[in-house]
């Protein structure tokens, strides 16, 4: 049916200008010609362009995912261009930072991935710290603090070399520490252990349901006994009626 609709298109007879009769035979004409040809099946050397094509346009996807910093939307939009020294060290002179700032070494990291279930965004982005300065407390209350106002202060950015290139603008010296592990390692403890210990598990993997972990020789019978006395001289009285077979007093 596609194919005749096709063919139809190609003769070019808008319906607006013919009567219903002549569209009737322009109808049979369509459905009466003959069905193309499939295509060719495309060779490997084709296959392997269009496996390649896809798993970039995967990877690119990924990697803009894995952006936490700079909007997609963002990130689109091409950069203008910048005129720098060859040293980028030197714009540093253009910063106005007191001079005790300058010379201060930074430490660009990955923060760790969270132990919990929560996912993995916060330990996607790189960020610029620095090292603590002299701090004071206060020995009556144990409050601690400094006059250092960038101990606290972090900078997010996509990338290490984003970050080491922002630091070696404003003059700071850079340490730039490896990329943190992500590799999912998976217990071997489950917490159906709570309930059906590891060992008995496997006993029961070795000999079956006739293992002999859950035997009871006592099953349904009462495990009552009577109590002793304070001084383990006789067993204490029963209230109520006497027991069969006790020894009367």
């Amino acid at each position: 049916m596609q194919s005749a609709l096709r063919a139809c298109g190609r003769l070019g007879t808008s319906r607006l200008q013919v009567t219903a009769p002549a569209t009737h035979h322009l109808w049979y004409r369509c459905l009466s010609a003959p069905p193309q040809k499939p295509p060719p099946p495309p060779s490997p050397e084709e296959l392997e362009k269009m496996v390649s094509a896809s798993e970039s346009h995967v990877e690119e996807i990924r990697a803009g995912t894995m952006k936490k910093v700079q909007p997609f939307l963002v990130a689109d939009v091409p950069d203008l261009p910048t005129y720098l020294p060859q040293k980028e060290e030197e714009m540093a002179v253009l910063n106005e930072q007191p001079a005790n700032q300058r010379a201060r070494k930074v430490t660009i990291r990955q923060k760790a991935q969270t132990a919990m279930q929560s996912a993995a965004n916060k330990s996607y982005p790189w960020y610029i710290s620095w090292g603590s300065q002299e701090r004071w407390s206060n020995p009556l209350m144990g409050w601690t603090s400094t006059a250092d106002p960038l101990s606290n202060q972090q900078l997010a950015f996509d990338t290490a070399e984003e970050a080491a290139r922002f630091a070696k603008r404003q003059g700071w010296a850079v340490s730039i520490e490896p990329p943190i592990s992500r590799e999912q390692v998976l217990g071997t403890k489950k917490y159906a252990f709570n309930f059906l210990a590891e060992d008995v598990e496997n006993k029961l993997k070795r000999e079956g349901t006739k293992t002999k972990q859950f035997t009871n020789p006592g099953y349904t019978a009462s495990n009552w006994f009577q109590p002793l006395k304070y001084h383990g001289d006789g067993e204490c009285e029963q209230h109520g009626p006497p027991r069969e077979g006790a020894k009367k007093k």
